[in-house]
C-alpha cells in the first residue's frame, strides 16, 4: 500500500517549497520513507529550507516565539512533546497544522523559524540572553522519567523500529552482543546501571540528564512535571493568546499488582505476568544509582516550581 497523492504532495511543498511532477510522482509506503527520502534529497540540502546556525546543542533545539517573547526548552520525556505542540500553535505559523504531526523530527530538519537554530546567530543569542523573554522548561524527577522511558521503549513497545537505533547500542552494551536481541531487551536495574556508567552527554535524549538541556540561558520559569499544565497555562498568558491551553489528560497510575524483585527481571519475563506496581522497579541500589547520576537534575527540581 502507498501514500496518496495528495499526502506526498504536502510533504514536498513543505521541505522543498513545490509539488513533485504529477507523471513522475515517486510512490512511498510510509510517511517515515517519504521524510527521510526529501530530507535526504539533494534538492533540500542544498535549500534554504534546511539551512540552520552553527549554534551548538542544546541551545540550538530551543523553541522560540520572538513576537511573544517567549523560549522553551522541550525536555524528552518530561512533558517535551506537549510543550513543543503548545509552542507550535501559539505561533500561528501557516503550517502549524502539518508541523505537529512530528513537532520534533519537521522543526529539527526544515526551518521554520520556531528554533534558536533557525535564525543567524547574533540575534538567537541575542534572544536567549533579552532579559524580557520567558524562558521556561519542564522538569520530570529521575525516577519517573527513568521508569517511564523504560517501560515503554525496552519493555512495551521494544519490538518498534522506531525506538531501535536509541536502544538499539544500549542493548548490545549490556547483552555483551554485537546483534542486540530486542526480544529479550534488558531489566530496569541493568539499564540504570549503564546509564549510571555512561559519560552523562552521550547517553540518548530521551534519558540524557535534563540540567544538560538547560545549559547555555539562564531560565526564568522552572515547572515540576506533575504541574506541566500549570507550565501550559503559563505559556498562553504569556502570550496573550485566546488560545485555550490543551488538555494534558493526566491519568491516574494504572492499577497493578506487587512483584518483589521486579527491577531484575527481563522484559520476557514480565511480558507473562499483570502490570507491575512502579515502586517494584526500585531498590536501594537503584536508588542510590539515579541519586548519584542524576544529582543536579534533582537539585533542579527542588528550585521548580509554578512562578507567581
Amino acid at each position: 500500500m502507498t501514500l496518496d497523492a495528495a499526502e506526498i504532495d504536502r510533504a514536498y511543498q513543505f521541505f522543498l517549497d513545490r509539488t513533485p511532477p504529477a507523471d513522475k510522482r515517486p510512490p512511498f509506503t510510509s510517511t517515515a520513507q517519504l521524510y527521510a527520502a526529501l530530507i535526504d534529497s539533494r534538492e533540500f540540502k542544498a535549500s534554504k529550507r534546511s539551512w540552520k546556525n552553527d549554534m551548538k546543542w542544546p541551545l540550538s533545539g530551543v523553541l522560540v516565539l520572538p513576537q511573544a517573547r517567549m523560549l522553551c526548552c522541550a525536555i524528552p520525556g518530561s512533558g517535551g512533546d506537549a510543550l513543543a505542540a503548545q509552542m507550535v500553535r501559539l505561533s500561528g505559523h501557516p503550517d502549524s497544522d502539518y508541523i505537529l504531526r512530528d513537532v520534533n523530527l519537521l522543526t529539527g530538519h526544515v526551518n521554520t523559524g520556531l528554533r534558536l537554530g533557525d535564525h543567524p546567530k547574533a540575534q538567537a543569542r541575542a534572544y536567549a540572553d533579552a532579559p524580557d523573554f520567558m524562558r521556561l522548561a519542564v522538569l520530570r524527577t529521575p525516577r519517573d522519567r527513568l521508569l517511564a522511558v523504560w517501560r515503554d521503549q525496552f519493555l512495551r513497545n521494544r519490538h518498534l523500529s522506531q525506538y531501535h537505533a536509541a536502544t538499539g547500542p544500549v542493548l548490545a552494551a549490556i547483552q555483551g552482543q554485537d546483534r542486540p536481541d530486542f526480544h529479550r531487551s534488558v531489566s530496569f536495574a541493568d539499564f540504570v546501571r549503564h546509564v549510571a556508567a555512561a559519560k552523562p552527554g552521550t547517553l540518548a535524549p530521551d534519558w540524557r540528564p535534563q540540567h544538560l538541556f538547560l545549559r547555555g540561558m539562564t531560565y526564568t520559569h522552572l515547572f515540576n512535571y506533575d504541574r506541566r499544565d500549570a507550565a501550559l497555562a503559563a505559556m498562553t498568558d504569556w502570550a496573550d493568546s485566546r488560545l485555550p491551553p490543551p488538555d494534558i489528560g493526566t491519568n491516574p497510575p494504572r492499577s497493578g499488582i506487587d512483584i518483589p524483585g521486579a527491577q531484575a527481571m527481563e522484559p520476557q519475563v514480565l511480558d507473562a505476568l499483570p502490570e507491575v506496581n512502579a515502586h517494584c522497579f526500585f531498590d536501594d541500589t537503584v536508588d542510590a544509582l539515579i541519586a548519584q547520576s542524576f544529582a543536579h537534575d534533582i537539585k533542579l527540581l527542588e528550585k521548580a516550581s509554578c512562578p507567581d
